[in-house]
C-alpha cells in the first residue's frame, strides 16, 4: 500500500503515527504516552492509530482513553490486514503535517520525545530522516525466553523511533508492504534513503522505552523464516547490507551456524569429523541464544532440539529468498 499524497491541511507541525494489530493493554500505553506529549506553544501535534486488522476493533477498546482527552487530536484508522509497513504508509497518507514521527504500539514515548525530535529536525534542515534512540524497559530479567529490542546509540533505524519528512517519505515510496511481519522493513527504508543520498541522523535526546518481551520456543522457528527477508536484503542492497550487518549475527547466515554446513558435508568423508562439527555449531548456536541471559537447565532443555533444527531451517528460507528476490540491476 503506497502512501497518499496531501498537504498540511490543519497547521500541525508533525503527525504521529502508530501502528497496531490487537493488544489493546499496550497500544493504550503507546498511546497514551504519545498524547501526553508537549510541543513548544504555537506548534500542534496530531496522533494517528493505524489498526491493521485487529479481530476486535482498537476504537471500540480504546473509548475510555480518547473521552477522557477530548481535546487530542487523534484518529482513529482501519484497514484489512496487512501488515505494519501497509498500516505506516496508511497512517503517513492520512496525515496532515510536514514531519511524521513513527512510534509502534508496544513502545512507549519518554516525556520529551516529540519536542526533541522536532527540534532536531528544525535545527538540522540536511536531515531528511532521522532515528531516536530506543531504551530496554527495565524490571523483567532476561533470559533466553525474552526478546530485547534496543537502539540506544543509534545505527538501528527502528521503527518504534523513527522521524521521517513526509515529502521525502512519500518521494521513497513508504515502506516496502511486501514486508507483511515486522522483520526487517526498517531497515529496508533506511537502505533505500541512504542509496537515494539522504543525510539520516541520530536525535540522542527522542527517547522511546520498549519493554522486554517474553517469547517461546516458536520464536525460535520464526526467526529462521525472517531468513527470506535477509535474502532480499543482501540481494538489493549488497554493499550497504556488508557495510552495517555485523558478520557475526546479523546476516542471513550468524557464523555460529556454519559448523552445522560444514558438518553435513564432511560427514560424506569422515562420519567422526563432521559429527563433531555438528555438534560444534549445536553448542555455538546455544551459546548464542542464551549469552549475556540468565539461563537455567530448563532453559537449555527447551533450547536443545530447536538448536539441532532451526539453522536448517534458516538456510532452507534463506535460499528460497535468494531464489523468490534475484538481485537488482
Amino acid at each position: 500500500m503506497r502512501p497518499r499524497r496531501g498537504g498540511n491541511r490543519a497547521g500541525f507541525d508533525v503527525s504521529v503515527v502508530i501502528p497496531a494489530f490487537g493488544r489493546p493493554g499496550e497500544t493504550a500505553l503507546a498511546l497514551r504516552s504519545a498524547l501526553a506529549q508537549a510541543l513548544p506553544r504555537g506548534r500542534r501535534f496530531e496522533v494517528l492509530l493505524v489498526d491493521d486488522g485487529s479481530p476486535e476493533p482498537l476504537e471500540a477498546c480504546l473509548k475510555p482513553l480518547v473521552r477522557s482527552r477530548p481535546g487530542a487530536a487523534l484518529r482513529f484508522l482501519r484497514q484489512a490486514n496487512a501488515g505494519p509497513a501497509a498500516a505506516r504508509n496508511l497512517g503517513a497518507g492520512r496525515a496532515r503535517a510536514p514531519l511524521l514521527a513513527f512510534l509502534d504500539s508496544d513502545a512507549q514515548a519518554a516525556p520529551g520525545w516529540l519536542a526533541g525530535g522536532v527540534e532536531a529536525m528544525r535545527l538540522r534542515p540536511e536531515w531528511q530522516v532521522a532515528e531516536g534512540l530506543v531504551l530496554a524497559k527495565g524490571g523483567v530479567e532476561e533470559t533466553p525466553f525474552t526478546k530485547k529490542v534496543e537502539n540506544p546509540t543509534g545505527g538501528r533505524w527502528l521503527t518504534c523511533n523513527l522521524f521521517v519528512r513526509r515529502p521525502a517519505f512519500l518521494a521513497l515510496g513508504g515502506f516496502d508492504a511486501r514486508f507483511r511481519d515486522p522483520v526487517r522493513e526498517d531497515t529496508e527504508f533506511a537502505f533505500r534513503c541512504l542509496k537515494a543520498g539522504l543525510q539520516v541522523g541520530t536525535i540522542p535526546g527522542a527517547r522511546v522505552w520498549h519493554p522486554v518481551q517474553p517469547i517461546r520456543v516458536a520464536h525460535f522457528f520464526r526467526w529462521a523464516r525472517d531468513g527470506r527477508f535477509e535474502a532480499f536484503l543482501e540481494r538489493t542492497y549488497p554493499r550497504l547490507y556488508r557495510r552495517h550487518l555485523k558478520w557475526i549475527d546479523g546476516r542471513a547466515i550468524p557464523a555460529f551456524h556454519w559448523p552445522y554446513y560444514l558438518g553435513i558435508l564432511a560427514a560424506f568423508w569422515y562420519l567422526p569429523e563432521g559429527a563433531a562439527l555438528v555438534a560444534a555449531g549445536w553448542a555455538m548456536t546455544l551459546y548464542a541464544w542464551c549469552r549475556r541471559r540468565r539461563t537455567s537447565w530448563r532453559d537449555l532443555a527447551r533450547l536443545a532440539w530447536p538448536a539441532l533444527a532451526v539453522p536448517y531451517l534458516r538456510l532452507f528460507w534463506v535460499l528460497w529468498g535468494y531464489w523468490k528476490y534475484p538481485r537488482l540491476p
